[in-house]
């Protein structure tokens, strides 16, 4: 399976979403909004409509981040400083915040963004 991931970055703090109580996967930890790649779709593609399915924003440019490999497959991470909007949540989140991104890998996240974000702080 391939899955891609946002790093939306705005004054120095990165975006994260709560996963709401009834998520179907790792409820109530934290994440970046990020997904399934559907068939036919790139993964840059996948990212950026999760990013908006997720929070409600227009991402207007990104550049890869990283790849990592997991046990489910291959996720792409990307990284944004410009977008357009104002965070709306799904459903299948219940809350946002805006954390420095040098203390955004210590919360409490689903592998493995906590080492992805880990890495991002070292920039």
């Amino acid at each position: 399976m391939r899955f891609a991931a946002m790093i939306v970055e705005h004054d120095g703090c990165v975006l994260l979403l709560q996963r709401g109580p009834t998520a179907p996967w790792m409820p109530n930890y934290w994440n970046l909004p990020g997904g399934h790649v559907e068939n036919g779709e790139s993964s840059a593609e996948a990212a950026i409509r999760e990013t908006a399915e997720e929070t409600g924003l227009t991402v207007s440019a990104l550049a890869p981040f990283l790849r990592v490999r997991t046990p489910d497959g291959l996720v792409d991470f990307y990284y944004a400083t410009q977008w357009k909007g104002r965070v709306r949540l799904d459903w299948e989140n219940r809350d946002y915040a805006w954390v420095p991104r040098e203390n955004a890998h210590q919360w409490a996240l689903i592998p493995p963004q906590r080492a992805v974000l880990s890495r991002l702080a070292k920039f």
